[in-house]
């Protein structure tokens, strides 16, 4: 098998087990029970959704509040920082000044360099020393000196002999400084950096600038987050920004050996772009959280570095889950309550409507006269009252069809049976010789009057059927083939007259059912009158018989554009004899076919003198035997006739 195949297999086992499911679930309750679930569940998924919505929003606005705070009181932190070194430095310029001034006379910068020295330790500065006009520097390191002062910090000492303090944050670079040697890597983590720093002009008793105090405080390892951990509880961290690189100076919440320490470089461009009020969700250290940034500045303006406060998500998140549960469970409950509302309702309809329908399947057995009662007012108690004055009226019909038929048994049957009777005893010479003439005016008598006898007994069989009133078979154990050969000599006469032949092939080692003899030849000899009084002069009528041993083999319905059949669904033909009989007469429109088997149909093209009654009846028996029967025709091209025989065939009752 190929895999076309088998992709075609599944496709339509998929398709039988999708039409089965849809078969079952096809119901009132249903469709009762989608349309309250719909109706229920589209608001409450709307509710939810604006409801976890507003909640989410709520608790992503109680986050920034919270934020707010702690950021605000890590930038004053940072701004006492700038406010502690402008003191710093004005409290010690007058000091400084006398130092630089006892220099400048002896040449001795002991006292300077301790003092500067002073300066910077009990502050705990990074840098501490003084230039003056001709870039000579003297700095509170003895052992070390600072030889030149370059880029931004040159133009920040440059900048302030104008007389004007300058405080501003900046990144001290190694080509910034440089000493007459090299420092070691501790020391220089710690010195180059983001730092706090002040210009200080000194000035003489003439406030003339004799030199500029420069004084620095790293940020790295400040003690701020510290501060405002127990007073906040938030992540603190301060970062440093340079050459688009992210470095975490400071923080409150750090752990030895763990590398998450830096910020997401996309998180800080979304920050730069989008203004200091943004709010993220960020992955702190071992954590989620939900941080607000605030930019440190340069003099220039520039944002070289970060202040982060951060709050763990799940205080925020939790607390909004847990209400989105809630809004879950009270879903449930709901679709719950509605289900079981729905259910009763469904009832409440369907169960009218059951009986409604149970009457109706007892009509169609056959079994007319049926009362319904239901109470109420509605249209459904409406219904049921006009179901039973249509069951009594039907009733009332069908008494009057049954007298007629009654009626028609005795009154037509009897006289044409006499008739014939007559007319025989006239041929066998009883009354007297007869002439050629009159003998053949009788033989068309006769024969008239015997179609016409064949009429009536098909239409007093097709009411036994209908009314219910045949309901047993007499079953017996016959060769279908051999029955089908002694009704083709029976109307073989009615064949010569137009020069038809027959045809019959036998497939099967065995071709015996069981079912009643009497019955399944007049549905042959109706077949076989058909095809004769369809078919065309000189033509040939094809029968085959064939034994079908498998439990289940399917007759799908022809798929062509040419080719009309009764069929509108596949059925099953297993374990059964399949009879076939084939002519080459005129066909039948596709507009016709599939009125083939009812009652009283006619079909323009084929034979117009027939009753309409023929096929309706074959019909009848073959279903009565557990058979189907069904057509397959081509206009102009001729008709086959199908019926299958159980093989193992049992009594039915009707």
């Amino acid at each position: 098998m190929s895999f076309d195949e088998i992709l075609n297999n599944i496709n339509k086992k998929a398709g039988n087990l999708f039409k089965t499911y849809r078969k079952k679930t096809d119901t009132i309750t249903t469709k009762i029970l989608t349309v309250f679930i719909f109706i229920t569940i589209i608001p409450l998924m709307v509710i939810a959704i604006f409801s976890t919505s507003i909640i989410n929003g709520s608790m992503f606005k109680s986050a920034g509040k919270e934020l707010d705070i702690s950021i605000k009181l890590a930038k004053g932190k940072h701004s006492e920082q700038f406010d502690n070194l402008k003191i710093l430095a004005a409290q010690s310029s007058p000091i400084i000044l006398k130092s630089y001034e006892h220099f400048l006379l002896t040449k001795d910068k002991k006292d300077l360099v301790k003092n500067l020295t002073f300066l910077k330790e009990s502050s705990d500065l990074t840098f501490c020393f003084i230039v003056d006009k001709n870039n000579k520097i003297i700095n509170s390191e003895s052992s070390t000196k600072i030889v030149q002062i370059k880029g931004d910090l040159s133009k920040l000492i440059n900048s302030a002999f104008s007389g004007h303090t300058l405080v501003s944050n900046e990144i001290i670079n190694q080509s910034d400084i440089k000493f007459d040697k090299q420092l070691k890597t501790k020391r220089n983590s710690k010195y180059y950096t983001l730092s706090t720093v002040i210009a200080k002009p000194i000035q003489d008793k003439d406030k003339k600038v004799q030199s500029i105090l420069f004084l620095s405080k790293s940020l790295k390892n400040n003690d701020i987050p510290s501060l405002l951990k127990n007073v906040t509880g938030a992540t603190i961290n301060f970062y440093q920004i340079k050459n688009k690189k992210i470095n975490l100076l400071a923080t409150n919440t750090y752990k030895k050996n763990n590398k998450k320490t830096l910020l997401n470089s996309s998180i800080v461009d979304h920050f730069l772009n989008n203004g200091e009020d943004v709010l993220l969700k960020t992955q702190m250290f071992d954590k989620r959280e939900i941080g607000k940034f605030m930019p440190i500045k340069n003099i220039n303006g520039n944002v070289i570095g970060i202040i982060y406060a951060g709050l763990d998500e799940g205080i925020f998140i939790n607390p909004g889950n847990k209400n989105i549960s809630l809004i879950a469970i009270i879903m449930v409950v709901s679709l719950f309550i509605v289900v079981i509302m729905a259910a009763i309702l469904s009832r409440a309809i369907t169960r009218p409507l059951l009986k409604l329908l149970i009457a109706a399947n007892e009509i169609s057995m056959g079994n007319l006269n049926q009362k319904i009662n239901i109470k109420g007012d509605d249209e459904i108690s409406m219904l049921a009252a006009s179901f039973t004055k249509m069951s009594s009226d039907l009733y009332q019909q069908q008494q009057i069809k049954d007298n007629f038929i009654a009626m028609l048994t005795h009154d037509l049957k009897v006289p044409m049976l006499a008739e014939n009777k007559t007319v025989s005893y006239m041929l066998e010479g009883a009354y007297g010789e007869l002439t050629s003439e009159q003998r053949e005016v009788l033989e068309i008598i006769r024969t008239t009057n015997h179609s016409s006898l064949e009429m009536v007994n098909t239409l007093l069989e097709a009411h036994r059927y209908d009314s219910g009133n045949k309901t047993i078979l007499f079953n017996s154990t016959f060769d279908l083939a051999e029955l089908s050969q002694q009704a083709i000599k029976e109307v073989k006469s009615l064949a010569d007259e137009k020069s038809i032949t027959f045809a019959l092939s036998k497939k099967g080692s065995s071709l015996n059912v069981n079912a009643d003899k009497r019955e399944i030849k007049r549905v042959l000899h109706n077949l076989l009158s058909n095809a004769i009084s369809n078919g065309i002069k000189r033509g040939s009528i094809v029968i085959e018989i064939q034994e079908i041993k498998e439990s289940k083999k399917w007759f799908k319905p022809i798929e062509s554009l040419n080719i009309y059949t009764t069929l509108s669904k596949s059925v099953n033909i297993g374990k059964s004899i399949l009879f076939s009989i084939k002519d080459d007469g005129v066909g039948i429109r596709r507009e016709d076919i599939q009125g083939l088997f009812k009652k009283f149909s006619f079909n323009k093209g084929r034979n117009p003198m027939g009753t309409g009654i023929g096929l309706y009846y074959c019909s009848l028996v073959v279903r009565q035997h557990g058979g189907h029967i069904w057509a397959e025709s081509c206009e102009n091209k001729g008709t086959t006739f199908y019926f299958t025989l159980p093989i193992n065939s049992t009594k039915k009752e009707g």
